[in-house]
């Protein structure tokens, strides 16, 4: 801005030279000695260094002229035209420019490391895998515990005790994270109606080498939560023992009593003599079976459930033979 000053200065000064030039008639000046009185007058006189024409205010350093529009705070330094809000104001720092969301908000943030991609809902959050009929109330990493099964281990699905027959109590029963194993238990209500309760186990991994069994008891269902990996070379056993139900199943009938679940199976009739009816096999996914002495034999349960076992439900119970 010093140089735009500077500049129109000088012109402003030309300008008054100019005047001075022309202001005289040539013959006049020219015409008398060099030196007398009448080539002082005129020239150093009223037409020369007069303040109208050369160093007056209103032409050269006048305020209005020269120093006025050119210094003046309207033109050069005024808030209004260079300093002002409208060059260093919101527009240019404001948070259009810096703001979180545009610059610095989470979309920006770097790229994501998480193994199944970053969470779009939770900020920081890595996107996890959700188990069917237990979702997001308890996390695949909940327990700890590295397990390996040896003989046979029973896991009671209501009150979360492990033992292993002959040799002692694996995990005490009892809700949480037991320290010794890592073993996490919890219960749970089923997630969609119609589904059984449950009893949740939860680990890092397990292992069921080939010679070992592990039994599940209870009314729960039963569901295992791991981290990792499930080695299973042995025996899984959610199987019913005589009338008793399995884990989250139904019991089947007594003598001459239909089975009880969604797909229990109807109860023998009685026939003559000692030829009886064989009680009705229970269903779930398929059909079971009608009992024994076609017309005497109870007749099969209804089908229920879905390959993808939501809700989790156990199976029903055949019914009971006829008594004759």
């Amino acid at each position: 801005m010093a140089r735009f000053i500077a500049r129109v200065s000088l012109s402003l000064l030309l300008v008054g030279c100019t005047l001075d030039l022309n202001g005289l008639p040539g013959d006049e000046d020219a015409a008398l000695p060099d030196g007398a009185l009448p080539d002082a007058g005129r020239d150093g006189g009223l037409r020369d260094a007069g303040p109208p024409f050369d160093a007056g205010p209103g032409v050269d350093a006048g305020p209005g002229i020269d120093g006025g529009p050119d210094a003046g705070p309207e033109r050069d330094a005024g808030p209004g035209m260079d300093g002002g809000p409208p060059d260093a104001g919101r527009p240019d720092g404001g948070p259009p420019d810096a703001g979180p969301p545009p610059d610095a908000g989470r979309p920006d943030a770097g790229p994501c490391t998480c193994p199944l991609g970053c969470s779009s809902v939770t900020v920081g959050a890595c996107r996890e895998l959700l188990p069917s009929n237990v979702d997001a109330r308890v996390g695949l990493g909940a327990g700890t515990g590295v397990v390996t099964v040896t003989n046979t281990w029973v896991f009671d699905t209501d009150t979360g005790e492990i033992d292993e027959p002959g040799v002692g109590t694996v995990r005490p029963a009892g809700t949480g994270t037991d320290a010794t194993t890592g073993i996490l238990y919890t219960q749970l209500t089923p997630s969609t109606p119609g589904g059984a309760d449950l009893g949740v186990f939860a680990m890092d991994r397990i292992g069921v080498p080939t010679g070992a069994t592990l039994r599940a008891v209870g009314s729960r269902a039963f569901v295992v939560l791991l981290r990792t990996d499930a080695d299973i070379q042995g025996a899984i056993d959610v199987g019913s023992t005589g009338q008793g139900a399995g884990p989250g199943g139904s019991d089947g009938g007594e003598q001459d009593s239909d089975g009880s679940g969604a797909g229990a199976g109807a109860r023998g009739l009685d026939g003559s003599g000692d030829f009886d009816g064989g009680g009705g096999g229970a269903s779930f996914g398929g059909p079971g079976g009608r009992g024994g002495r076609a017309s005497e034999g109870g007749a099969a349960g209804a089908t229920y459930g879905g390959a993808r076992l939501v809700p989790l439900v156990g199976g029903s119970g055949g019914g009971g033979g006829g008594n004759g």
